[in-house]
């Protein structure tokens, strides 16, 4: 079954690397990249993803406000925190509001792929 990917992320040349691998994985599609939070969310729900890889530091909505939008939605898809630095208190907000797993930058493609296949 192909996993449908959105990734949030301002960082164009982050998004667009990450995303680059990931479509030359077998069963991976990125299906859109937005580069910011209501983006994000505009676009999940339009095609509700598999998967969401979201960066915390985000213009018009941050990635905890995405989270709880989401959360209140009711809409989840599997989400992967994918950002530059996290406190111990941002990293439990996250996962209180229903991230499932956090990957620090500049964690390689290769690993995320690894963590998407395993799952």
């Amino acid at each position: 079954m192909l996993k449908n990917i959105i990734i949030a992320d301002n960082n164009e040349a982050c998004s667009k690397e990450l995303a680059d691998f990931i479509n030359t994985q077998p069963g991976m599609k990125v299906s859109s990249i937005a580069n910011n939070g209501l983006k994000a969310l505009e676009l999940i729900n339009e095609n509700m993803p598999d998967v969401l890889i979201l960066e915390m530091l985000m213009p018009e909505l941050d990635g905890i406000g995405v989270l709880q939008k989401l959360n209140a939605s009711g809409k989840k898809p599997l989400i992967l925190i994918y950002t530059l630095k996290l406190s111990p208190q941002a990293a439990d907000l996250v996962y209180k509001y229903g991230a499932d797993y956090i990957f620090i930058k500049p964690t390689p493609p290769e690993r995320i792929v690894e963590f998407l296949n395993s799952i």
